[in-house]
């Protein structure tokens, strides 16, 4: 279910889950689907299926209670509107487990896709807004700014916590989105959503190994490398290289073309890899994620320069190369420059 695009919302819903009040402020009736709210909720279905942070999940065994609603609401369309209520009661009771949690408003929606019939729960937390206010004073308008503590993410933003659930797919009934932070973890209310809620298990995925792979790489490389921009360069391009080549990719052979003759790093970097999963020597690849996400580097060289460069420019020598001193530095050399601007 990564990447939705072909959105036709059926049913939509919205409850008011305040932790500040002691039950859940429950519609009555379903939303009427105009223009203006099927655009708000398609744009977050699509930005949040195709969201980095995003994971497949399956159910855990059992007697589940959100897989049950779920369930009856995709084969009984007539019992969205209750069904919507129960999961928000449902989640209502989690939060008031743990005060930390958010006040925010739930939106529970029923839409067809490319995947099929998919239930969609995505949490909406407040955000601070403001809006002018209009008073008299001795025959005087006065206008300021009053803040609002209840205002909804736009289309544009991220979510924190929702779920696709659909049970056409082979593999797997969930797409679930449970970003967290360091603050999440220090309050107590990290993955919440994943372990209280859903009950559900994430499932590694080729999108989810090819980020993992990525992000663990790039960890080693700045904890074992940060001191020498020569070898750390030759591990990045390698990794970059490899990603896209195909679609199953031997961590071995990998590792041996970015370590050359230092059997110690090479070793280390792959029992960090295994550390976190990669226990195959073969793993499979998600090539388009990998190519959309190394299509740009970033740069951020001695803390005080940052480079935006597209891969294919990095990867030609008659624009940009990398220059090897020999003692652990690099000289980079950007060549053949016609035009440049200095932006303000």
């Amino acid at each position: 279910m990564r990447n939705i695009k072909n959105i036709d919302i059926k049913k939509a819903v919205i409850h008011i889950l305040d932790n500040n009040m002691d039950e859940p402020v429950l519609s009555e009736a379903e939303l009427e689907i105009n223009d203006d709210i099927s655009e708000f909720l398609i744009r977050h279905i699509m930005k949040t299926s195709s969201d980095d942070e995003a994971k497949c999940a399956v159910f855990n065994e059992g007697r589940n209670v959100i897989k049950e609603i779920a369930e009856d609401t995709i084969n009984r369309q007539d019992t969205f509107l209750e069904n919507s209520r129960e999961i928000a009661k449902y989640f209502f009771r989690s939060m008031k487990s743990n005060s930390n949690i958010p006040s925010g408003d739930l939106v529970i929606c029923l839409f067809n896709c490319e995947y099929g019939i998919t239930l969609g729960i995505l949490k909406l937390d407040y955000n601070k807004t403001y809006i002018h206010s209009i008073d008299y004073k001795d025959d005087k308008m006065i206008i300021s700014v009053l803040p609002q503590m209840i205002g909804l993410p736009g289309g544009g933003q991220k979510l924190q916590k929702c779920a696709f659930i659909n049970f056409l797919q082979e593999n797997y009934n969930l797409l679930v989105l449970d970003r967290q932070s360091s603050k999440d973890n220090e309050s107590g209310i990290a993955a919440y959503l994943l372990n209280d809620l859903l009950n559900c298990i994430v499932l590694s995925d080729r999108r989810e190994r090819t980020r993992t792979l990525l992000k663990t790489s790039e960890k080693w490389i700045r904890e074992n490398l940060k001191e020498d921009a020569d070898k750390a360069e030759k591990v990045r391009n390698v990794v970059s290289r490899t990603l896209k080549s195909d679609d199953v990719i031997n961590i071995e052979t990998m590792a041996h073309y970015a370590f050359d003759d230092h059997p110690e790093l090479k070793e280390d970097y792959l029992n960090t890899l295994r550390d976190v999963g990669f226990e195959d020597r073969e793993v499979p690849i998600d090539r388009e994620w990998a190519d959309k996400k190394l299509k740009r580097k970033r740069l951020k060289i001695d803390k005080d320069i940052e480079i935006y460069i597209n891969s294919s420019v990095y990867e030609d020598s008659d624009r940009f190369e990398i220059k090897r001193n020999g003692d652990g530095t690099i000289n980079i050399v950007i060549k053949h420059i016609r035009n440049y601007i200095e932006k303000q």
